[in-house]
């Protein structure tokens, strides 16, 4: 049951995060929301080996946390924005 509620929470952190910004900034919408689906359960299990069997809700806490993060990977910078360079000394010009 926790493993469908998880899938569930990765799904509605994925929807969200689609609806919210713009689609320019995700591949795929199908893939986005797959990927939400598939790192729900598997930040639950994480948290489920980590914690032990009876932390329910920081399972889910953690499945949506593992599902923001890997959604937050597909996403692509916008059209507009310039690659800026690292700070740090410049290399010599010789």
């Amino acid at each position: 049951m926790l493993t469908l509620l998880s899938m569930m929470t990765g799904l509605a952190v994925a929807a969200v995060a689609t609806g919210r910004l713009p689609r320019r900034d995700f591949p795929y919408r199908a893939l986005t929301l797959a990927t939400g689906a598939v790192a729900g359960p598997v930040g639950w299990a994480l948290s489920h080996a980590v914690l032990g069997p009876g932390a329910a809700l920081p399972g889910l806490a953690a499945a949506a946390v593992v599902a923001a993060v890997l959604v937050s990977l597909l996403a692509r910078p916008e059209a507009g924005a310039a690659a800026r360079p690292l700070p740090g000394p410049s290399a010599p010009t010789s």
